[in-house]
């Protein structure tokens, strides 16, 4: 085994290809990219929707803010134990498994009439995500070499991104003339079908052998942490801030938009032009992640969402928070698939699920963070000063990475394209 508490050794971990052949990033278009992209659409869905919902409800600002991150709560507290459920079932089995959940529980989302049933059920469907994402991840980076991981991953993100981007139009369009609660019975849709690609085209074949764990999970989560511990506190501090930084955008811009009187339409509208130049980045950041490495894409991108956080509160109608909104997604188009990439690059070979696991532990933190301090600090004091705060997080893990992170590219994985 490599040694395991530095961030320059997974590539001794990584496979050649999938099956002994030169590896093709086409490969992975019906077994990730589609199905990601579907429930991309179902998820963005909601991002305009889940606070206005919240308050419709009858929810102040703070507790909108906890209903949106319930669902970054539960993916968080299931992201452990779902690492060892990927060992021990494999990627499909999972993967299903939290599809059927979100298909489940969005219809019962879309029923609730009360704000703590609703949080229930946002909770719930974090935990589903977490199975449905960490078996995805766990596949890919078992399959994809590490001189292809950043523009692999950075399409891959880039297929959120373009879902991202359909689905805030749609579901605020949906919201604003059929109810709010529709837009969750849309995400039932989008989960059958995705259901529909995995059961079909994710053959059995393709999954590693089970292995039955031989020491029980909190023994293995012990080591994992124990073992990759430099890993988690160089570049998992820096990827948990990314997450904070990309999901407090998302809080703020519904809630914002909400603050100086603008409808679910026009936030919807404003996510999803912000979502489109979002897409523009999404490839040249594999390219530069791939060419000069991972530091080259996260630490700009930190910089430019943590400023656009700092510019929001100033803006006063639906075309200043357009721009703020829009230069958002510019940083974040700039690391599409970073965290992903970090996480595959550090996984060990034949333990990536119970290493991915620890790894989505700690960046679903940092997403998860992000609207209980937006909403605490919108509580004690206000929501503008809640942006701030947390633009102040993502310049600190700029910082941190820029001083603290050893690159994962090496020079020999560089020559290799």
């Amino acid at each position: 085994m490599p040694a395991t508490d530095s961030t320059t050794s997974p590539v001794a971990s990584t496979p050649s290809s999938t099956d002994g052949r030169e590896f093709r990033i086409r490969s992975l278009i019906w077994t990730v990219y589609a199905p990601s992209f579907l429930l991309s659409i179902g998820t963005g869905l909601l991002v305009p929707i889940v606070p206005l919902f919240a308050r419709d409800l009858g929810a102040s600002v703070g507790l909108a803010a906890f209903a949106v991150g319930a669902r970054e709560l539960g993916t968080v507290l299931f992201d452990l134990p779902v690492g060892t459920l990927v060992a021990r079932f494999g990627r499909r089995r999972t993967m299903i498994a939290g599809t059927i959940a979100i298909l489940v529980l969005s219809l019962l989302t879309g029923l609730t009439t009360m704000i703590w049933q609703f949080i229930a059920l946002r909770f719930l469907i974090g935990g589903a995500m977490a199975l449905w994402s960490i078996s995805r991840h766990t596949y890919i980076a078992d399959t994809v070499p590490v001189q292809h991981r950043g523009r692999a991953l950075s399409l891959f993100g880039g297929m959120g991104r373009l879902g991202t981007f359909i689905g805030p139009i749609i579901g605020g369009f949906v919201g604003e003339h059929f109810g709010l609660g529709v837009p969750f019975f849309v995400q039932s849709g989008f989960a059958l079908i995705t259901l529909g690609l995995v059961v079909v085209l994710m053959k059995e074949g393709q999954e590693q052998p089970n292995v039955r764990p031989t020491r029980n999970a909190y023994a293995r989560i012990g080591s994992t942490l124990t073992e990759h511990r430099r890993a988690f506190l160089t570049a998992g501090v820096a990827a948990m801030a990314l997450q904070l930084v990309r999901n407090a955008r998302q809080v703020m811009i519904p809630l914002w938009g909400s603050e100086i009187g603008l409808g679910a339409g026009d936030i919807g509208l404003a996510i999803g032009i912000a979502a489109a130049v979002d897409m523009l980045f999404f490839y040249p950041a594999g390219l530069l992640m791939d060419r000069f490495g991972r530091k080259f894409a996260i630490v700009p991108s930190l910089l430019v969402i943590s400023s656009a956080l700092a510019l929001m509160p100033l803006t006063t109608s639906f075309w200043g928070l357009l721009c703020v909104a829009v230069l958002a997604g510019i940083g974040n188009g700039l690391s599409s698939g970073a965290v992903l990439t970090l996480g595959a690059d550090l996984a060990p070979r034949g333990r990536a699920g119970e290493f991915l696991g620890v790894w989505r532990f700690f960046t679903d933190t940092g997403g998860m963070i992000a609207p209980f301090a937006i909403g605490a600090v919108a509580s004690a004091v206000s929501l503008a000063v809640g942006g701030l705060v947390t633009a102040g997080m993502g310049g600190f893990g700029a910082v941190w990475m820029s001083v603290l992170f050893r690159e994962t590219l090496t020079r020999t994985d560089r020559g290799k394209r």
